[in-house]
């Protein structure tokens, strides 16, 4: 599958949903092998030493160091514990919080498929769009997400951002409808009506750029859809 996210497309996300991150929560850290990361969200002091490392690892919570070394990158462990390795920790802590809500933790983007703290976030956005836990945890992601943490209409079309081979986007039926009522050749018809044969038929570039549009606000609809659930 060809994947298209149009990086200029991106940028309006931030000003159509507003917050995209959560603040993690107030919980004093805790040197414990608990595995809730907590301890291990702030970057380690260098010592003081001009240009000294940091640590690599979080020996204040080794339960979390071995897990986000093995899922999220390995040079947390081999060679400092940096600011991926404090975001990563950052997201698993406030998933481990008792009044932890869907989505609040997967609020930044990663190159990693899915939300990695939270399944049922991961499931919920990825049944619409499976770009999301295929590829990376990009914005269009993000904005999903953040739809589902506080409560927001989803945005529309975004699993039907990506070009494929296949003709039409079955995976959002209205949102199809909407981008072939504009642009037919991306269902297979040409402006008459007509079953188009040609080989390059498909859900090219163009019907996934309209999608995208859609999905990020740069082309406001009036139809809406449900929550995601």
């Amino acid at each position: 599958m060809l994947a298209l996210r149009s990086v200029c497309a991106f940028a309006i996300l931030y000003g159509v949903y507003g917050q995209t991150t959560t603040t993690a929560p107030d919980t004093t850290p805790v040197a414990t092998s608990n595995g809730t990361c907590c301890a291990c969200t702030e970057l380690p002091e260098t010592g003081g030493q001009r240009g000294g490392q940091q640590q690599n690892g979080c020996p204040a919570d080794l339960a979390c160091q071995d897990f986000l070394c093995a899922e999220v990158n390995n040079q947390c462990c081999g060679r400092r514990w940096g600011p991926q390795c404090t975001a990563a920790a950052s997201a698993q802590c406030a998933a481990s919080a008792p009044d932890y809500k869907t989505c609040c933790g997967c609020l930044e983007t990663d190159n990693f498929g899915a939300c990695l703290f939270d399944e049922a976030c991961s499931t919920l956005v990825c049944d619409h769009d499976a770009f999301c836990c295929t590829n990376e945890w990009d914005t269009v992601c993000v904005s999903q997400a953040n739809a589902v943490c506080f409560d927001l209409e989803p945005p529309q079309c975004c699993g039907c951002s990506v070009q494929s081979n296949d003709i039409g986007c079955a995976v959002d039926p209205e949102c199809e409808a909407m981008i072939c009522s504009a642009d037919s050749f991306c269902c297979g018809f040409d402006e008459n009506g007509e079953a188009v044969t040609a080989n390059n038929v498909r859900w090219d570039g163009q019907c996934a750029q309209s999608a995208l549009d859609i999905c990020t606000g740069a082309t406001t609809t009036t139809t809406s859809q449900p929550l995601l659930e």
